[in-house]
């Protein structure tokens, strides 16, 4: 990239756009995607981007709220309706049907991951097209999960490792099918 590209990345949008970004969980600095997602949060706030934030599960509200509302981040966490499907407590209300009812978003980030065994994208992608159809959807994914499930199998030689190989491969490659854009953290993941 030349520089003068470079320096365009830095530097705040004409027109901000309102983005939605949905997880498991909330962003944590030591968790899995936490860190990579916490980047992308930051830099489309620096970008001048409003941006709302929903976790399906509030673990952790209570430390990681705060520092996403210093960055100006707007956030919602927990979905009674979904974790108590997931044998989680259901103790919530529906928050994500609050966050998309009272906003219009320009683009929902779905961020990817089998740690809650059902992802974002499965849960939330087909209502994000429902009830805010002018949205644009991404699936934002660190990992190429039915990949990396793969070659547990054929190092394995288990079974059950090549049948949950399969299982993931066909939903993940279902939920960026659907999705407008798929992002992937490294070239290599783009290739797959």
């Amino acid at each position: 990239m030349n520089p003068a590209a470079q320096n365009d990345l830095h530097r705040p949008v004409d027109t901000a756009l309102r983005v939605l970004v949905v997880s498991d969980f909330l962003p944590e600095d030591k968790h899995d995607d936490g860190p990579w997602v916490m980047q992308i949060l930051r830099a489309l706030r620096e970008l001048g981007h409003e941006v709302i934030f929903f976790a399906r599960d509030d673990k952790n509200r209570d430390t990681v709220e705060p520092l996403l509302r210093q960055l100006g981040i707007r956030v919602y966490a927990g979905d009674g309706e979904r974790l108590g499907g997931l044998g989680y407590d259901a103790r919530h209300e529906n928050e994500f049907a609050k966050a998309l009812g009272e906003n219009d978003f320009s683009l929902a980030i779905l961020v990817n991951s089998f740690r809650a065994k059902i992802t974002a994208p499965e849960h939330y992608l087909q209502e994000v097209r429902k009830y805010s159809p002018k949205t644009r959807i991404a699936v934002l994914t660190g990992y190429i999960y039915s990949r990396l499930v793969a070659r547990q199998a054929e190092v394995s030689q288990r079974h059950e490792h090549y049948e949950v190989a399969q299982d993931w491969s066909a939903r993940e490659w279902e939920g960026f099918r659907q999705a407008d854009l798929v992002i992937v953290n490294h070239e290599q993941n783009a290739e797959w």
